[in-house]
């Protein structure tokens, strides 16, 4: 039988999570970085917000609204993509 790739960790699930508000007002809990294996892509969520200068070094990908896009990881610099990602999922000032 294959070894399960996930595996149980300290880590927090809550700090997964941040607090933020909708266009209405409404506090939500949302992820704060997302991953979603697609047929046509790799999609992460959450990495766009003020990242132009690191998007621009990080090679082949497509933007959609709120996402990323990549065709492979070959594609891009992982280097580029591990600190878009760190600043993702770094805590937002109170």
């Amino acid at each position: 039988m294959p070894e399960l790739k996930t595996k149980e960790t300290r880590a927090s699930v809550d700090a997964s999570f941040a607090r933020i508000k909708d266009h209405s007002g409404r506090e939500l809990e949302w992820f704060q970085i997302g991953f979603a294996p697609r047929k046509q892509d790799l999609t992460l969520y959450g990495l766009l917000g003020g990242s132009e200068s690191l998007l621009a070094r990080l090679g082949k990908h497509g933007r959609g609204k709120g996402c990323l896009y990549l065709k492979r990881l070959a594609d891009v610099d992982t280097a580029v993509l591990r600190r878009l990602m760190e600043r993702a999922a770094r805590p937002a000032p109170p």
